[in-house]
């Protein structure tokens, strides 16, 4: 079965650095792809992205060496197992707050005896390879998101559960949900503190410490806290921050 390069980096003591696709465009992603981002986030949870998107963005992706990855909309077994028969390498839950919930997600990643996967690959299998279903549950990675007050309290009970790849901590719902602003109080002490419980939790749990990071000194700040996974940003925000930053050069020169 074809590597899964987000885990080997991980397991080398490598820092995973992540891309997002949350444009609904086949060439975007084939740009992104063949940027050697380490994985791709495919976003269809908040993004305008749907099912025969993905397929297609995972398509161009996989002639790159990056690692597709699909968060989806919510914890819902056929979405998750469409995903991974479509050809992801990871999939991201969201709103993961109990223990329960993260089997649930698990559970529908592996095949049986693991988990209760249903069989038809697709896609999953000519991307694989011929031994995708002797390998996939090891090589697969069900990843989760903890973004809320309550998931960080229980996150012992969470990151335990048998089978979890890794997680993505979203920083923006976790700060909202400790009573902070994420549009002002991202650098609030309180979201910190949650997010270094996390993390540490992840190493004792032997799982993927990863999240969101809105800038190179989040990201910096995280890898000191034991982050192996670290998004350097989404399409959507480079095609803005460059057109920013060259309007306002030609605005200049154009007085």
């Amino acid at each position: 079965m074809r590597e899964n390069r987000v885990k080997t980096i991980w397991q080398n003591g490598g820092v995973v650095v992540a891309g997002a696709c949350a444009l609904d465009s086949l060439y975007a992603a084939e740009v992104m792809a063949h940027e050697g981002f380490d994985a791709l986030i495919i976003d269809t949870q908040h993004a305008a992205i749907d099912y025969k998107d993905t397929l297609a963005m995972m398509q161009v992706i996989s002639a790159t060496q990056s690692t597709p990855i699909v968060r989806v909309g919510w914890n819902t077994p056929n979405l998750v197992m469409r995903m991974l028969d479509a050809g992801a390498y990871g999939v991201i839950c969201p709103m993961i707050n109990t223990r329960a919930d993260c089997e649930a997600f698990v559970g529908a990643c592996l095949y049986a005896p693991r988990g209760y996967r249903s069989y038809g690959p697709i896609r999953g299998g000519f991307y694989g390879g011929p031994d995708y279903l002797d390998r996939a549950n090891d090589t697969i990675l069900p990843m989760i998101q903890i973004e809320t007050a309550v998931a960080v309290e229980r996150a012992d009970e969470i990151l335990s559960v048998p089978g979890l790849g890794g997680i993505y901590l979203g920083p923006g719902d976790l700060s909202i949900t400790l009573g902070l602003d994420p549009r002002t109080q991202m650098d609030d002490t309180r979201l910190w503190r949650a997010i270094e419980r996390v993390l540490a939790s992840c190493v004792r749990n032997k799982v993927l410490p990863g999240l969101y990071t809105p800038n190179a000194a989040w990201a910096r700040r995280a890898i000191d806290l034991g982050a192996r996974l670290i998004t350097a940003g989404a399409d959507v925000g480079f095609i803005r921050a460059g057109a920013q930053q060259s309007l306002a050069a030609f605005r200049a020169i154009a007085g």
